[in-house]
């Protein structure tokens, strides 16, 4: 039960990272009202999302419906709708409650150009950090769906690509959206022994899970992710094929997948998780700012093996 619990927290998590990272930003002061409408907006299609990582591309090519805000369902059985996030197979999870967060001011807008996009009219948006552009999404006028989403890292350089490759207006709302599983209720709580703050991203929730771990969500209003504190032995299947990854000379270890990145390192007294959007160098600014990996002494790798 507590492993099956942890995991649905996890891809709960990963499923809010996808929806803000592709559903991102619009034109000019015209932002957030953008936002809005994507987050409303009713379409279905198959899409292609590629992720850059460390010179090798990471690719998946999905089915998904959108059908209004809070809610999506996916090829994988998952169906997202107002706080709460239902599995095919095992209990969903239900928040107790959430915040919501404004574009941070490091961010602009350019102009938006009129294109045509799968044969559709379309409007270009590029969004900057300083002289940078971090990312380009291609709204279609008639829905707000976000056609086509480029991520930029800080040199620059593409790290993440997701377009649709076939599009329809409007959807079908899910029937099976309960799948009769039920859902594990998760509480949002006051505090966090994370920082308000890390990498310029603000801490907006903290949520209570497991055998006392806690979950804290962040974003920027453009990126998000979420880290949780568990149990050193925790997500270790997951974990599994992840490579390590080092920064100030400390290792973590990362699993790039298409949508997101996945990293975990040991603390002094628990073990962290992190999931989101975010690119490379504000991967590596947030991590400078949480809890650095702790060394393993000679009793610790011992009594790791009887856990």
């Amino acid at each position: 039960m507590r492993r099956r619990r942890l995991h649905g927290v996890l891809v709960a998590a990963l499923a809010a990272a996808v929806t803000i990272g592709v559903a991102a930003p619009a034109a000019a002061e015209d932002l957030e009202d953008y936002l809005e409408k994507a987050a409303e907006a009713e379409y279905a299609g198959r899409r292609i999302v590629v992720t850059i990582w460390e010179g090798r591309s990471i690719a998946a090519i999905t089915a998904l419906e959108h059908a209004g805000k809070g809610m999506m369902a996916a090829a994988s059985g998952t169906v997202i709708r107002s706080g709460r996030v239902a599995f095919e197979g095992v209990a969903g999870v239900e928040l107790s409650g959430w915040s919501t967060s404004r574009l941070d001011a490091r961010y602009r807008t350019g102009e938006a150009t009129e294109m045509l996009r799968l044969g559709r009219p379309a409007y270009a948006v590029s969004v900057y950090e300083d002289d940078v552009v971090r990312a380009r999404i291609v709204f279609d006028l008639e829905t707000w769906a976000p056609l086509a989403t480029e991520i930029y890292d800080g040199e620059g350089e593409l790290f993440r690509y997701a377009a649709f490759m076939e599009f329809s207006p409007g959807v079908a709302r899910p029937t099976a959206s309960d799948y009769g599983y039920g859902y594990d209720l998760v509480a949002r709580v006051e505090e966090s022994s994370l920082p308000v703050v890390a990498g310029g991203y603000r801490r907006v929730d903290a949520y209570a899970g497991p055998s006392g771990s806690v979950h804290s969500f962040y974003s920027d209003g453009l990126f998000s992710f979420s880290v949780f504190e568990v149990a050193p032995r925790a997500a270790e299947e997951r974990f599994r094929d992840a490579e390590v990854f080092e920064l100030a000379g400390a290792e973590y270890l990362v699993l790039a997948e298409p949508s997101a990145l996945w990293v975990k390192w040991r603390g002094r007294d628990a073990a962290y998780v992190l999931v989101g959007d975010l690119p490379p160098d504000h991967l590596r600014r947030v991590l400078a700012d949480l809890p650095a990996p702790q060394p393993m002494s000679w009793l610790q790798r011992i009594l790791g093996f009887f856990r």
